[in-house]
């Protein structure tokens, strides 16, 4: 094939796009602890893994996007294209988070609350597998 892809221009343009936004996004839902930590929150409260707390977002962004392809948005500023790339970013959530738990040293960086623990500092190695989950509340001031 000759010429222009259309889809791999579409592919370079989101990727480029999508770094920024889940770098920002992640920011902001997370407060600077586990990357994951907003979707740990809603698997708790849920009572669910984090993984299926995962897909229920993307289940939400299937539903808005099945929705949109039938009729226009009523929120103008927010088209299907937004959506579909919200829908790509929590599937790059879950893969991430799916090698997360099969290799944890592969994403894991030191979140600010295990500073609190004597002699970690930012650029120390956290096995997150050597701490149970009463750990992990303790140190977010939970019980």
């Amino acid at each position: 094939m000759e010429g222009k892809s259309y889809i791999l221009e579409t592919l370079q343009k989101i990727f480029r796009e999508l770094e920024d936004t889940l770098k920002r996004k992640n920011a902001d839902y997370t407060g600077g602890k586990s990357e994951f930590f907003n979707f740990e929150k809603s698997a708790d409260v849920a009572n669910v893994s984090v993984g299926k707390s995962i897909i229920v977002r993307m289940m939400d962004k299937m539903t808005r996007m099945s929705s949109l392809l039938e009729r226009e948005a009523q929120v103008k500023d927010e088209k299907i294209e937004d959506t579909i790339k919200d829908l790509i970013g929590y599937a790059i959530i879950l893969l991430a988070y799916l090698n997360y738990q099969t290799e944890p040293e592969y994403v894991w960086t030191t979140p600010p609350l295990w500073e609190n623990i004597k002699g970690v500092t930012s650029n120390t190695y956290i096995n997150p597998e050597a701490y149970t989950s009463t750990d992990k509340h303790e140190y977010l001031g939970e019980e």
